[in-house]
């Protein structure tokens, strides 16, 4: 049940309140006066014009739940103002002096004081607030970030200070310990006394805000780097065109069957099939398959070959590591490395030699080696 204040009703609605029917629950029913009906005064008024335009735009969801729980406080604020026709509505509110609200500065304190208990509230931040809505809509209520939020003063200020931890860091087996004794040893040739360092913590959290890919490929080597950081595969499907990058892999059947077609394999053996798989990335659909008693470069041929036949060459052909994909992908340009239409300015001396997918046109880009959710096509 909603409890609407009697503030919130016309002076005919009041009246006839006031008077009501003998038998009428609402003339019967006394409700009891609360520190501040605003559910009410909210529901009557219409939304802020700004509340419309800024539909919280670039807030995070924290951010949002701030902004809107500020923008209830305000809200009987910015009717007072907005909509001089309604004051009538609040004037049965009363300030804990016992003064009646009659004046927007009222309100506010009115505001205030009501809420004290849930929110550290004053008058000027409520009309700080007031204008910050009224300029910049409910993104102007969310906590405003510090300039220098995961700044280091000391080091903004002291750069040469800032290379020498850094550079030291950004070694192989060094630690933030060892970049903050280099800090504390060399802090007479930066015209430092040990007064003016920065504590452990504070160096520590500088040498975190190093850009990840920086701090593995100068500490880790080239190969982590390329492995953990270098980008590999596109993740945004939206950019990707059908048939443009296929992705494929080697599965093993959960079942074992009688052979009764494969070469190879005695008649009657018992078998587990191995499946070949190649999968359109952008639309998922199963371009080309194969089964074989051992998954192989051939098998790989077959389902391309299929592939080829029914949807064309694709760009890109997505796969592992593994030795069959690596006879297949030989002589093939890397995707990270040379475009697509290099391979045409080479005349092919000798096509044994050279794998179906440099036949075909098609530039190979392998996955992450021992990351089987590389390849989207694992599941």
């Amino acid at each position: 049940v909603t409890l609407y204040s009697a503030a919130s009703l016309t002076p005919e609605q009041r009246l006839k309140l006031g008077a009501g029917d003998e038998g009428s629950a609402v003339a019967t029913t006394t409700v009891p006066q609360q520190p501040l009906l605003f559910a009410s005064v909210v529901a009557a008024a219409k939304p802020s014009p700004a509340l419309q335009v800024a539909q919280r735009l670039g807030l995070t969801p924290e951010a949002e739940r701030l902004a809107t729980e500020r923008l209830a406080l305000l809200q009987p604020l910015l009717d007072w103002t907005g909509d001089p026709q309604s004051r009538f509505r609040f004037s049965q509110l009363t300030l804990q002096s016992g003064q009646s609200v009659t004046t927007s500065s009222m309100l506010a304190q009115y505001i205030v004081e009501t809420n004290r208990s849930k929110h550290k509230l004053s008058v000027s931040t409520l009309w700080n607030w007031k204008r910050r809505y009224e300029t910049q809509g409910l993104a102007g209520l969310a906590r405003n970030l510090r300039a220098d939020k995961g700044q280091s003063r000391f080091f903004a200020q002291n750069p040469a200070a800032a290379k020498l931890v850094a550079s030291t860091y950004l070694r192989p087996y060094a630690t933030a310990d060892s970049a903050y004794n280099a800090l504390i040893r060399e802090a007479a040739l930066l015209n430092l006394s040990l007064d003016e360092l920065p504590s452990y913590s504070t160096v520590r959290r500088f040498l975190e805000s190093i850009p990840a890919p920086v701090a593995v490929l100068a500490r880790e080597g080239e190969r982590q780097y390329k492995e953990r950081m270098s980008q590999y595969l596109s993740r945004s499907y939206e950019d990707i065109a059908p048939g443009q990058i296929y992705v494929s892999d080697h599965m093993i059947h959960d079942v074992i069957i009688r052979n009764d077609c494969f070469v190879g394999v005695a008649d009657g053996a018992p078998m587990r099939l191995r499946f070949t798989c190649i999968m359109d990335m952008r639309s998922r659909k199963i371009v080309g398959y194969s089964w074989t008693p051992e998954g192989n470069s051939r098998s790989i041929g077959t389902a391309l070959r299929m592939a080829l036949g029914r949807y064309g060459a694709c760009e890109i052909f997505y796969c592992d590591n593994g030795k069959d994909y690596q006879k297949v992908a030989k002589g093939a340009h890397l995707a990270t490395r040379t475009a697509v239409s290099e391979w045409i300015d080479e005349e092919m001396r000798a096509l044994d030699r050279i794998g179906l997918l440099r036949r075909a046109g098609i530039v190979v880009q392998h996955c992450l080696p021992y990351h089987p959710q590389a390849k989207n096509i694992e599941r």
